[in-house]
């Protein structure tokens, strides 16, 4: 028998990744790592986290193959559901602020991985390891390459701060309401103007709300980077 040892390194990535992010709010020169490590722990280690305690709880390993393409869709997916559904929360209880959010995200990570390390379930070995599929990795990073050649092009004319959408404005005032009252009472919008029948989901301002308070990022790039993110996932999922 051996140890999952897998979602054991996964935890020990999780919790060195979230100590990183500590230091980046409490050190000015590790300031500029602060949006990249938060990326990764909110749009993938919190859902993998999950994933990992599911795998143990349940005491398998054959439903979806950890580090597979199906299993990270999945995180990414888990991942999504759960920073959104912490936003709406602190928002309806009018609770949301930089702490908060923060320390919810990061108590939720943080607590996963230690119950992960601390866990004592055993696990049959099933084969080998399987070997690195160099064919899968390099048609990967071309169309990640693709992907950021194409959003280059695409904001070549239009440099950051300036962003496309008709929408952008709408959305910003809710956001900037959102994070000037630390919270937001609406789960779909009100209709706008009072000829508007149909109210829409209030989900697109939760996310960018929540993505730029935990990035330490105004919401604008998130606006504007979120074009490349889209695209990378978009084409690796096809792929």
């Amino acid at each position: 028998m051996t140890w999952r040892w897998h979602e054991r390194n996964s935890a020990r990535l999780a919790l060195a990744v979230s100590i990183l992010y500590l230091a980046s709010l409490v050190l000015p020169f590790l300031a500029w790592i602060r949006p990249l490590l938060g990326t990764v722990l909110l749009v993938f280690l919190l859902g993998h986290m999950v994933r990992c305690v599911l795998r143990i709880a349940f005491g398998t390993n054959r439903l979806l193959a950890l580090w597979s393409w199906p299993g990270l869709a999945l995180d990414f997916l888990l991942s999504l559901a759960i920073a959104l559904a912490v936003a709406v929360a602190l928002l309806v209880a009018f609770e949301f602020s930089d702490l908060t959010y923060e320390v919810t995200i990061l108590g939720l990570t943080c607590g996963l991985s230690l119950a992960i390390l601390f866990s004592r379930s055993p696990m049959g070995f099933h084969g080998a390891p399987r070997r690195l599929n160099i064919s899968l990795i390099s048609g990967s990073l071309v169309l990640l390459a693709f992907s950021l050649i194409l959003f280059y092009s695409y904001n070549s004319q239009t440099p950051y701060p300036a962003v496309r959408g008709y929408d952008q404005n709408a959305t910003m005032a809710i956001v900037g309401w959102m994070q000037a009252h630390h919270g937001f009472a609406y789960l779909l919008v009100p209709p706008f103007p009072a000829s508007a029948l149909i109210p829409y989901p209030a989900s697109l301002a939760h996310l960018v709300a929540a993505y730029s308070t935990f990035l330490g990022v105004d919401p604008t790039a998130i606006f504007y980077y979120g074009v490349a993110a889209m695209l990378i996932g978009y084409s690796e999922a096809v792929f």
